[in-house]
């Protein structure tokens, strides 16, 4: 019994010193040595005891730490169906990196970062124009990949633009359903010069607006839509922006009349 185990150590002791007073002097000076080389083996013990127990805590910390890094390594997110995503190694390692991992037919995009309107964007000048419809790409890419739609609608302006606004309003809803977008991806190069003002706060501006061809996926991996690529000849088209209330909108996209598009 636990409660016992200090008595009979008492007990013991005390028997060992009867006995070392029982000896010869020559006896004495052996019993003397014992003692010492005793205290040493026992220091020794102590000290082997003590950094066992020290490398134990060291590897019980490493091996606690390993699990957490384990632990974070695997928390990926899941499909709509509770399945987890599945990722290549390289895309895992960019994963766990906070990296930008693009969508796939087996994921959507991880770690898309969100554009942050430049302060440029807010000045109502030919820079200032660009650095918004550049910002404003941006944000539709965004919204593609992820589903979050109100930067890029924010921005738009008038019924011109009421099909856009559906368009974005369509991808809203799919991811909300566990749907994702791959490629898709929008573009846009504005010509040096190319900015008249029209009248009331209107602009127009010469620009090659593109988008590469997509793909939608729903949440259970199948592919439910194709989505064509748009002016990959990279012809001119119009676009009039609006300076309303301080910023710039985007108030209408069109072909320049003579020119085809296709995809």
């Amino acid at each position: 019994m636990r409660s016992s185990l200090p008595s009979r150590l008492i007990a013991t002791g005390f028997i060992a010193a009867l006995l070392l007073t029982g000896c010869s002097a020559k006896d004495s000076n052996n019993a003397e040595a014992q003692p010492s080389e005793t205290s040493s083996s026992a220091a020794a013990s102590a000290d082997a005891s003590k950094d066992a127990t020290a490398s134990s805590t060291s590897a019980s910390s490493e091996d606690s730490g390993s699990a957490e890094a384990s632990s974070s390594a695997t928390a990926l997110p899941t499909l709509a169906n509770g399945q987890e995503v599945t990722l290549t190694d390289a895309e895992r390692t960019d994963f766990n990196a906070g990296k930008y991992v693009p969508a796939t037919a087996q994921h959507p995009a991880l770690n898309v970062p969100e554009p942050v309107m430049p302060e440029v964007a807010k000045e109502q000048t030919f820079e200032g124009a660009k650095a918004f419809l550049e910002y404003w790409v941006d944000s539709a890419n965004y919204a593609t990949q992820t589903g979050k739609t109100a930067s890029v609608t924010e921005a738009l302006t008038g019924s011109d633009m009421e099909e856009e606004r559906r368009i974005y309003e369509g991808y809203r809803e799919a991811y909300q359903e566990g749907a994702w977008s791959v490629g898709s991806k929008r573009d846009i190069e504005i010509q040096d010069g190319d900015f008249q003002a029209v009248s009331n706060n209107l602009y127009d501006l010469i620009v090659v607006h593109t988008r590469t061809s997509g793909e939608i996926y729903e949440g259970d991996g199948t592919k439910s839509e194709d989505i064509e690529s748009f002016n990959t000849a990279r012809n001119p088209q119009l676009l009039t922006l609006k300076w309303e209330n301080g910023q710039w909108k985007m108030k209408l996209i069109s072909g320049i009349e003579g020119v085809t598009y296709g995809e």
